[in-house]
């Protein structure tokens, strides 16, 4: 873009911004009309008027003002044969004591001169009174004073953000087609400090430069490029201060001139009217609301942008705008972010070393890091416990870091508290709230200054040697975590990759119900089958195994027992054969006799053969099931056992 280009584009944002803050004013005058009245205020007070009283001091180089709680001067005490005499309020100081006449009706009426000894101590008594009612009303005022500082220092604590002290000077008095001014221009914040101990108010300067307060002076008839001008030369000149004489007197004297041809300057309040602006000098100390600061820097802004470059290049600040007001005016300056003109795929923002959170962190906290980087704004919003706080405490942690200053603002100094609390404890020090006391403030500041003084006598270099060596920690454990959060997305990534079995794939849900469907299918697979891992057989043993499908009859897999007993339940092979001997010379008995004799009850005599345990268990299950049909028994039973089926005992 040419300069020309540029310069046209600057001047129709220009035009936009006049607009937007036009608006901006106009707004704010409906909410917060400005006062043109010092009368207006809830509380002032006119220094010139204050009491002249060894308990009121000030102004001085110390402080503005200082009132001290006052010792009542009593009344003087009235003799007995006056005091019944005197009208009520004799003990005020505002009006002087008269007495009664006379006393009584009738023929008992009494006359205050009928007694001489009366009206001389009467006489005496005045004279007391007549020394003591002056010193009695400026003890007055000091004490209307005194309560009024009290109560005021009660609002300011605890209203402190609503409400600001200032010492006013450089009164303008003027009648304008909008109403009549009687306001000063130069104001300078002021602290209000209470010594208990003492009982003693304090009025003390703040550090804070003087205010050019032109918001009365807006009207047809004033030009507003001489109340800019005013302001800048007010800049430019620090001496300019309500507790200066000369040079804030011929600072106000030029000023009532630029006003008006007709402007005249006084050195206190004139009594008699002007038909054009007068300008006088009148210290006084008032309370107003902070929101009429608002209304001040948008008519600062305003005067800027609507003067004439050629004419006036002071608003400098238009040759190279903030990058916000720059995106206002149409001129887009944001860098690509995040790797938007590579294309490469962004860094995970928790990886990145240059990212110093003092607390834990989230992802969206790493994020408006970057976008602060690469925006220079970023609006964060939410509702009450989402962490907004605790996101601020972060960024001022990491701000401080990259070796900048912070400005935290808000409404009230409790939010500011909390913001304090969530900011790292080692760097909770160097928070300081402006709408607390300046006299605090500075307390805190020189208390973080030694902090720091502290820290860096025990030498720049052991700090820079211990931050490499914390930074190369950091990188080591940053890398570490890499490692882990890489690792840890793969096995995420895993329990949603295709599975393939038998030519089919499947997802690992569907995996584990097909496992599951033919669970009992092959639940015969003794343990977990590794992938590539050797069979627990070797191939003789497969052989072996499988041969035996062919060798061994159904019914013979039938006679199988489902459990194999225990070694010591199985007969000797001796006591086997004399039991088989047994049952076959019992078949031959069993041809020979008659039929009728077989088919009574048989008594087996049972007889314990060596090794032969099966009575020690029963030979049916709980289901009533053999647990291992055609095996061997105890001798009467395998007998019997054997009775019809003598192919089958000879088989086995």
């Amino acid at each position: 873009m040419n300069s020309r280009a540029q310069g046209l584009m600057l001047e129709s944002g220009r035009t936009k911004l006049l607009s937007a803050f036009q608006f901006l004013q106009s707004l704010n005058d409906l909410r917060n009309p400005p006062r043109r009245e010092i009368s207006l205020y809830d509380f002032k007070v006119y220094l010139r008027e204050t009491p002249e009283h060894p308990n009121v001091q000030g102004p001085c180089d110390d402080f503005v003002l200082k009132v001290k709680r006052i010792d009542v001067t009593p009344c003087p005490a009235v003799t007995p044969l006056v005091a019944d005499w005197l009208m009520p309020g004799w003990d005020k100081p505002g009006v002087r004591p008269t007495a009664f006449a006379q006393r009584g009706q009738g023929l008992e009426v009494e006359l205050f001169n009928a007694d001489s000894t009366r009206v001389e101590e009467f006489a005496s008594w005045l004279a007391l009174w007549d020394r003591w009612a002056p010193v009695r009303r400026i003890e007055e005022a000091v004490e209307r004073l005194y309560q009024a500082l009290y109560e005021q220092h009660s609002v300011l604590e605890r209203d402190a953000e609503r409400y600001e002290l200032l010492l006013g000077d450089g009164f303008v008095r003027w009648a304008l087609p909008e109403g009549p001014v009687n306001h000063p221009v130069l104001l300078v914040p002021v602290e209000l400090m209470f010594a208990p101990e003492r009982a003693e108010f304090t009025i003390v300067e703040s550090q804070r430069p003087v205010e050019f307060f032109s918001s009365p002076l807006y009207s047809e008839e004033v030009d507003a490029h001489k109340l800019a001008k005013v302001r800048m030369q007010l800049s430019e000149r620090p001496e300019i201060h309500p507790l200066d004489e000369i040079e804030t007197t011929a600072f106000l004297r030029g000023f009532a001139a630029s006003l008006s041809e007709s402007g005249k300057f006084y050195e206190s309040p004139p009594n008699e009217s002007t038909s054009g602006p007068c300008v006088f000098r009148s210290l006084t100390i008032f309370r107003r609301n902070r929101s009429v600061g608002l209304s001040q820097a948008i008519r600062q802004v305003i005067d800027d942008l609507a003067t004439d470059p050629s004419a006036d290049p002071s608003p400098s600040w238009m040759e190279c705008p903030p990058e916000g007001l720059m995106r206002f005016m149409g001129i887009e300056t944001r860098p690509p972010i995040d790797g938007e003109s590579s294309g490469e795929p962004p860094i995970p923002p928790e990886f990145d070393e240059t990212i110093f959170f003092t607390k834990p962190a989230n992802h969206e906290q790493y994020q408006i890091v970057r976008k602060l980087r690469a925006t220079g704004c970023v609006l964060v919003q939410g509702p009450p416990g989402t962490g907004k706080t605790h996101t601020i405490g972060n960024l001022v942690g990491h701000l401080l870091a990259e070796g900048k200053s912070v400005l935290v603002t808000s409404h009230t100094t409790k939010a500011l508290s909390v913001v304090t609390e969530k900011v790292a404890e080692p760097l909770q020090p160097l928070c300081v709230s402006v709408l607390d006391s300046d006299v605090q403030n500075r307390s805190r500041m020189e208390h973080a200054v030694y902090r720091m003084s502290e820290k860096l006598s025990v030498g720049r270099d052991s700090y820079a040697r211990r931050a490499s060596e914390l930074g190369q920690v950091r990188s080591r454990l940053l890398g570490r975590l890499r490692d882990l959060r890489t690792r840890l997305r793969i096995a995420q990534s895993g329990e949603y990759e295709l599975l393939a079995y038998r030519g089919e794939s499947f997802t690992p849900i569907n995996a584990a119900k097909l496992v599951a469907r033919e669970e009992s299918e092959h639940s015969w697979i003794p343990g977990d089958v590794v992938e590539q891992d050797y069979p627990p057989l070797s191939k003789s043993d497969f052989f072996e195994l499988y041969g035996s499908n062919a060798s061994i009859s159904a019914v013979e897999e039938r006679n199988y027992p489902d459990r194999v007993p225990d070694v010591g339940l199985v007969p000797s092979p001796d006591a086997y054969a004399a039991t088989l001997h047994e049952v076959l010379e019992f078949r031959k008995f069993q041809e020979q006799v008659p039929t009728t004799i077989v088919t009574r009850p048989l008594t087996v005599e049972k007889r314990q053969f060596p090794g032969d345990k099966a009575t020690a268990r029963s030979p049916v299950d709980r289901s009533g099931h053999e647990r291992w049909p055609g095996s061997v028994r105890g001798r009467g039973e395998r007998q019997a056992d054997l009775l019809g089926s003598t192919s089958e005992s000879q088989a086995h």
